[in-house]
């Protein structure tokens, strides 16, 4: 099969593509889409540490290492030892960083909602049990809300 015929090199470039324009649209906040999920996973409370976040996010420790660097760089999150285990590090949003994150989830939003548009109303449930179904073949939990919000 040649590259334009496989479906992986689509739904990738479909992706990229997507994470370019968020980038381009975010450029305000100066924070780009590997950041932004990080700051989501920290703000909704679904990982704390560095590895529950690489798990929740779908990326290797070392590129978390990496991405907690930046934000913390731009005072937006901040490493927590924790007393207990010394070892263990928590990432906490500063309050810049929970400050900033209402109006980067309202733009998130419109920006997935760009794309939504172009397709028509009754094709995006369809689009969504698409993905639910493709997710699963996978490996990954379909059955999470975060793919019906």
């Amino acid at each position: 099969m040649e590259l334009y015929g496989s479906m992986v090199y689509w739904i990738s470039r479909l992706a990229t593509l997507m994470q370019e324009d968020f980038n381009s649209h975010m450029t305000h906040h100066n924070v780009t889409w590997p950041q932004y999920m990080v700051l989501n996973a920290v703000y909704f409370d679904h990982a704390k540490t560095p590895a529950q976040i690489a798990h929740h996010i779908g990326v290797d420790r070392s590129a978390i290492t990496r991405l907690v660097d930046r934000l913390e760089a731009k005072e937006l999150v901040e490493r927590n030892r924790e007393s207990v285990d010394r070892r263990s590090i928590n990432i906490i949003l500063t309050r810049k960083g929970r400050a900033m994150m209402p109006k980067l989830i309202e733009d998130s939003i419109a920006h997935q909602q760009h794309y939504l548009d172009y397709l028509p109303v009754e094709e995006r449930d369809r689009f969504k049990q698409g993905l639910k179904i493709l997710l699963k073949a996978a490996g990954q939990d379909p059955s999470r809300d975060w793919i019906d919000s």
